[in-house]
């Protein structure tokens, strides 16, 4: 494997995690946070990525179309680890 793509969580860790992508630019729209400001840890990796919000949603479709279209010739198949994730994405409200 060469990339490992994943969209339940980031690298990022919990609100005390190293700003890398997502972090600091709008928590509330791209994880799941408790109202004190502590992220929902989910997924067991620190954090968990909120694909229920509409621009995350688009995000983690718009990523998949560019993998699934062949724009990249890395991409020969597809594992689903987190399920629900995708779930949460394509049906909001599955579960």
């Amino acid at each position: 494997m060469i990339l490992d793509v994943v969209y339940n969580h980031t690298a990022e860790g919990n609100e005390l995690g190293p700003v890398i992508s997502f972090r600091g630019l709008a928590n509330r729209v791209y994880y799941v946070v408790a109202p004190q400001g502590q992220f929902y840890n989910y997924s067991g990796c620190g954090n968990t990525f909120n694909c229920n919000h509409p621009a995350v949603r688009q995000f983690v479709l718009d990523s998949l179309r560019y993998w699934v279209r062949g724009t990249s010739p890395w991409a020969v198949g597809f594992a689903v680890n987190d399920a629900r994730t995708l779930c949460d994405v394509i049906y909001p409200r599955c579960l």
